[in-house]
């Protein structure tokens, strides 16, 4: 169906889908809009937040049923949570804090890990993890990836989570090879 206004004058909102129910998110110009699987219709659920969004990474926690935004053009660190239609802030915490910044940035949810995993379209294996629970952030140890090239515009979704492969999959450039992660 036809988007609304919000849609219209944005580049790159942080979209995000909930798989249990099949609705998507997205976030644009400090609004939060979802598309109803049931409905087939976009509404404005959050109006006026201090989230962005625009060039946000984002992921849905399927634990507790929230999503976070980190990063982009407002450098937004906050958690939505459709149950409540609540958005919080967020306090990132430990020794790569600072990296939760960048546009364009590929971020998932790991349900093994309970962790958000995210990348940047920087070269190299650099991952982060995001404590889901705490928001504390570790570079994850990784092999084997010292080759990737940067990406060209963002990363997005290039970098995926593969449940069936227990791990993640990035695609740097149209290309390069694939990369594969096991994360547990």
């Amino acid at each position: 169906p036809d988007g609304l206004s919000e849609l219209a004058g944005t580049a790159g909102p942080a979209i995000v889908d909930d798989k249990a129910s099949g609705d998507i998110y997205m976030f644009a110009n400090w609004n939060v809009l979802r598309w109803s699987n049931a409905t087939n219709a976009w509404t404005r659920v959050l109006s006026n937040t201090t989230t962005y969004g625009q060039y946000s990474a984002s992921a849905f926690d399927s634990r507790r049923n929230r999503i976070l935004l980190v990063g982009g053009v407002g450098n937004d660190h906050a958690t939505y949570t459709p149950a409540s239609n609540s958005m919080q802030a967020v306090t990132f915490t430990g020794p790569q804090a600072a990296a939760m910044t960048g546009n364009g940035n590929g971020m998932v949810y790991d349900p093994q890990l309970d962790a958000f995993l995210m990348r940047s379209a920087d070269a190299g294996g650099t991952i982060y993890r995001i404590d889901a629970q705490t928001f504390a952030v570790t570079a994850m140890a990784v092999s084997g990836a010292t080759s990737i090239p940067a990406a060209q515009n963002g990363v997005w979704r290039r970098f995926l989570y593969v449940p069936a492969l227990k791990g993640v999959v990035y695609v740097p450039t149209y290309s390069d090879n694939l990369w594969f992660l096991r994360t547990f």
